[in-house]
């Protein structure tokens, strides 16, 4: 019954710090909230993995946020795919205010390197800067309001945030090796 308690109460917890910085990133990209909670959401993940594997002697939970890691991974793919097939679109428009020319001109030296298509894997100069252009767009008040730049901008966001997910979700897969060994040792005498 405290288990349970337990979990439901580390459950809500990450619920209230995933919503509200998702709508705090959203806003005004703010990932504060977000980031904290991604770290509540991978500790109840831990946790439910050591229930489970105490409970039924096996890694059944492992599948599961395999699984969502996958479902993840695909949907961070296709939305920064997204962000860039905007490219275009963004570098005209912040190409008309003058305090956003830094900006442009990072999305423009990734525009001329990869195009509209997702850029290779790897660490180049151009794929930095390209990045940061990105990063920097979500960051960004936009001088005039626009409403598809508004959505374009949300889009980027939303990427941002999958991604962030991602990277929890990695990281809890990733502490499940440690935490199967120490369980096994401890319930093996």
């Amino acid at each position: 019954m405290v288990l349970v308690f337990g979990f439901a109460l580390l459950f809500s917890a990450a619920a209230v710090l995933l919503c509200g910085g998702i709508r705090d990133f959203i806003s005004d990209a703010k990932p504060k909230r977000l980031y904290a909670g991604i770290a509540v959401l991978v500790v109840l993940l831990e946790c439910a993995q050591t229930a489970c594997f105490l409970k039924f002697r096996d890694g059944r939970f492992c599948v599961v946020i395999w699984i969502l890691s996958m479902l993840l991974l695909l949907s961070a793919t296709i939305l920064f795919k997204k962000c860039c097939f905007h490219v275009r679109e963004i570098i005209a428009y912040l190409n008309e205010f003058p305090e956003c020319k830094e900006t442009a001109g990072s999305l423009f030296v990734g525009f001329i390197n990869f195009g509209t298509s997702l850029p290779p894997r790897g660490i180049s100069k151009a794929h930095k800067t390209y990045r940061n252009g990105m990063r920097s767009f979500t960051k960004l008040r936009l001088p005039r309001p626009d409403e598809n730049m508004a959505r374009i901008q949300n889009l980027f966001r939303a990427s941002r945030i999958v991604t962030a997910l991602l990277v929890g979700i990695f990281a809890a897969w990733g502490l499940q090796v440690p935490l199967f060994a120490v369980l096994v040792a401890l319930t093996n005498p």
